[in-house]
């Protein structure tokens, strides 16, 4: 008989949030699948309820009580941000309170992070990354997935030019991508959904584990 399973999942209208949207409501291990964000997704299905919020107190829905899984793909880029600060606070604020949520249902949390995630590095975007994976390593919660894909491959909703110019390359250039450089071949969105989905399906281990781009691009 199949897992009775409750998702929680934010950031479901992005390239890689959609596609992980479309491949829980699929799954017969979930029966429950609860979208938290700021716009109503335009979308019906009967095993998804939608929770329209600013993310500023998540605490205060009584959903964590049930939630088994939390899916964190929220994102931006500077340009859509407009500044660091605010750019800061979608992709390190957000994850933060959702984790805080999430340590109340004592959840997995699955988080979309980035390869060259560091809190060393000089690069804010990648520095930003790192500081979000080293909260969620000291914030209590007994399970947490963090996923580093290399350039995102899939067709977006809107342009972003830096991004279709690495697409380019990486299609001119993927022959190149074997041996050490296999970690920056790019990968399709719907995989590292896909990779999500089954990392969320094991048996619940205890601790942190990182899944980068190589490991990605091997689940089947």
């Amino acid at each position: 008989m199949p897992q009775r399973k409750i998702a929680v999942i934010a950031g479901a209208s992005g390239l890689i949030g959609s596609r992980l949207l479309e491949q829980l409501l699929r799954s017969p291990e979930y029966t429950r699948v609860i979208s938290v964000g700021r716009r109503k997704l335009p979308l019906k299905n009967e095993k998804l309820e939608q929770l329209i919020s600013d993310f500023s107190d998540l605490k205060k829905y009584d959903i964590w009580t049930e939630t088994s899984v939390v899916f964190c793909c929220i994102g931006t880029t500077m340009k859509k941000a407009g500044s660091k600060e605010a750019f800061r606070r979608v992709d390190y604020e957000i994850p933060v309170r959702l984790a805080e949520a999430a340590s109340l249902a004592d959840a997995q949390f699955h988080l979309v992070s980035s390869i060259g995630a560091s809190v060393t590095t000089s690069n804010f975007y990648l520095r930003t990354k790192g500081e979000t994976e080293a909260f969620l390593r000291s914030a209590g919660l007994r399970s947490v997935h963090i996923y580093r894909p290399s350039l995102l491959l899939g067709k977006r909703a809107e342009f972003r030019f830096g991004e279709k110019l690495g697409i380019w390359l990486y299609s001119t250039f993927s022959w190149l991508m074997l041996g050490p450089l296999r970690k920056y071949k790019g990968i399709q969105a719907e995989k590292v959904a896909a990779a999500m989905l089954h990392f969320s399906l094991r048996k619940a281990e205890a601790g942190v584990f990182i899944h980068e781009n190589s490991e990605l691009l091997d689940v089947s």
